[in-house]
């Protein structure tokens, strides 16, 4: 297997051979964290598709087809490795100012199974985490919207609203339910943690959704109730 390009996007592109196979099947696909996808096609036709994760010189994970899946275990044997990273979200905390205002991110990336069967091996590369976006309203009050989503079955926790200030966290209380919910958030050195107390359900966010992230600061600027992807607020 050869990995040939990356763009700016994180796309990679390159090309593989099986043993005593004269024509190389075309691989396209892209990184994610250390998550690696890759499609494999012949004559424009998709064969299966490469679901790895890059681990020190090595990428484990699956392959898999429609009907059938198995184990992979490659190993980089020459070449830059760097064509297989990604950037870490601090390399964009470096370019944040110290101050509180800004938008914040936790991602995770991994190979998920849940839905794998025998007769039909979905794997796919998963996502668990989000974002926080928060604004200095006052000495003792912040403006908040965060969102987290929960794999690997996906489920989403939404809040947003004043949080005001008590001793060293930030305090935000819903209190429409029969349970209170209580979202405090904890401001460290560019990094932010906020966490849900009371049940996800008195919180408002539904089944298996929960609130309890550390998010690290990725930009000075953003807005609020503007529709964005959260690879948007690294690059803005």
């Amino acid at each position: 297997m050869i990995i040939e390009s990356k763009d700016e996007k994180n796309k990679i592109t390159g090309k593989y051979e099986y043993k005593n196979k004269e024509e190389y099947l075309k691989l396209t696909g892209f990184l994610k964290g250390n998550c690696v996808f890759l499609e494999e096609h012949y004559q424009e036709e998709k064969t299966g598709a490469f679901y790895l994760e890059l681990m020190d010189n090595q990428l484990q994970g699956n392959w898999a087809n429609e009907k059938k899946h198995y184990e992979v275990s490659l190993e980089i044997i020459s070449g830059n490795r760097e064509i297989l990273e990604t950037k870490p979200l601090d390399y964009y905390t470096k370019k944040t100012s110290d101050g509180i205002s800004g938008a914040y991110l936790n991602e995770q990336y991994y190979i998920n199974d849940m839905w794998v069967q025998e007769d039909n091996p979905a794997y796919e590369i998963g996502f668990s985490g989000g974002y926080i976006l928060l604004d200095s309203i006052h000495s003792d009050s912040l403006k908040f919207e965060v969102q987290t989503i929960c794999g690997p079955t996906y489920h989403g926790a939404y809040a947003e609203g004043i949080a005001i200030k008590k001793g060293e966290i930030y305090e935000y209380i819903i209190d429409e339910w029969e349970e209170e919910c209580i979202i405090e958030i904890s401001i460290n050195d560019k990094s932010v943690y906020a966490r849900a107390s009371g049940g996800s359900l008195s919180c408002g966010f539904g089944a298996r959704a929960y609130l309890e992230h550390t998010f690290v600061k990725v930009n000075d600027r953003f807005e609020f109730e503007e529709p964005f992807e959260m690879e948007e607020l690294k690059e803005r």
